[in-house]
């Protein structure tokens, strides 16, 4: 059984430096060595960022953020309500696209992008590590 957060908060700079912090800091309570706290901080540093930058062109707008932990697992999913951006894969050099999507792929040991969450609107990306200790 998955043990299950979630939180509300606007895409402001500020909240998405809190929100990085305290995810990090749940996965250190559920069992995450130091080093795998930091590759989730990063990545979820890089989701809320892109939600803020390209989901909303940098203005305010709503985000959805769950924390799911069970034994030996702790996944993460960032919802935004944008219109919604491309997902350039590999990375595109000339306009600098997708480099943050692929340090998410490179951190998290499960990933998965979607352009459209439940509403039909924006752009949700999963993401999980396993647990060494868990």
């Amino acid at each position: 059984m998955a043990h299950v957060v979630s939180l509300h908060f606007e895409a402001a700079p500020v909240l998405l430096r809190m929100v990085r912090k305290q995810v990090a800091a749940a996965a250190r309570a559920a069992g995450a060595v130091e080093l795998d706290a930091g590759r989730v901080e990063l990545a979820v540093g890089e989701a809320l960022t892109n939600a803020h930058d390209h989901g909303y062109g940098g203005a305010p707008g709503a985000i959805e953020l769950e924390i799911a932990y069970e034994p030996h697992r702790f996944a993460v999913t960032v919802h935004d309500e944008g219109p919604g951006t491309q997902f350039p894969d590999p990375p595109d050099r000339r306009t600098g696209g997708g480099y943050g999507l692929q340090v998410i792929k490179e951190l998290m040991d499960e990933t998965d992008f979607q352009r459209s969450g439940p509403t039909g609107r924006g752009t949700t990306v999963h993401m999980a590590i396993r647990l060494r200790g868990g």
